[in-house]
């Protein structure tokens, strides 16, 4: 008769790491949640936000299965994990809202690596790419027909070679971090700037006070106040991002790291 796999959940003592949170100790100590089959649930003190009075715990769900795949939308995720972020207020000094928050956070990562599984599948993938055939044939005919009926569209998107060239188009000034640029564009139409550095962050920048990140469904993380200006900080699989308005424009800045404190401090102004 086969085993049932048994869940192993290990009793952790919160009431002494809220106590000791500042302890360069415990900055570099995992702690494991649970355990079942293959899975393994864990949690480290990620950061200490002096001015809000928080505490940023990171959970990550992982999946040791050798012959299991994980996809994102993109590329394959090799490290078969996803991980989340769980706040807690020193103000609160609620055990069981920590507790609360962080079990949420794990649900959350848990649905995200289940739908990374989903698109690891072989039958996700050949319909991935059925789809994208299908929309080809489909923008074919289009194309055929505009052709056909002497119709052009043009593109509002456009590269341009410089800050200044950018600034030009937009009618306003655009901030420039001290780094390597790979391209400028700007949507000509709605003058919304988009910066491309060589190190994959993204900068964009538009008038108006909308999230104009582009992404969908991403998770809070947290807001603080630089410069005197609300800036929230978001993730999305593995990307690290920060949205924020001030004096009528939209801001965004993002990355597939960590985002750097300093050039966030730059940019936000």
């Amino acid at each position: 008769m086969n085993k049932l796999p048994v869940l192993k959940i290990y009793d952790i003592d919160y009431s002494f790491i809220l106590k000791n949170y500042l302890n360069p100790e415990m900055w570099k100590k995992t702690w494991t949640l649970f355990q079942y089959k293959t899975f393994t649930v864990t949690m480290v003190l990620s950061s200490i936000d002096c001015r809000d009075e928080k505490i940023n715990f990171k959970v990550k769900v992982k999946d040791s299965n050798e012959s299991r795949k994980y996809n994102y939308d993109y590329m394959e995720n090799f490290d078969k994990d996803s991980y989340n972020y769980a706040n807690y207020s020193l103000k609160v000094n609620n055990i069981k809202l920590l507790k609360k928050e962080i079990n949420n956070k794990i649900l959350s990562a848990i649905e995200n690596l289940e739908t990374q599984a989903i698109k690891g599948e072989d039958k996700y993938i050949n319909l991935k790419y059925s789809y994208a055939d299908a929309k080809d044939i489909l923008r074919k005919i289009a194309e055929d027909f505009l052709d056909d009926n002497n119709v052009t569209i043009s593109n509002p998107i456009i590269e341009v070679n410089s800050k200044e060239e950018l600034e030009d188009i937009v009618g306003y000034s655009v901030p420039l971090l001290d780094k390597e640029v790979e391209n400028f564009y700007v949507i000509k139409d709605i003058k919304h700037v988009r910066i491309y550095y060589k190190d994959d962050s993204v900068f964009e920048m538009a008038k108006g006070n909308d999230d104009i990140s582009g992404i969908y469904g991403g998770i809070l993380e947290k807001e603080e106040k630089i410069n005197n200006i609300n800036v929230k900080y978001y993730t999305y699989n593995i990307i690290n991002y920060i949205i924020w308005t001030s004096n009528g424009y939209s801001y965004s800045y993002m990355d597939n790291k960590e985002l750097n404190v300093n050039e966030v401090k730059e940019l936000v102004r």
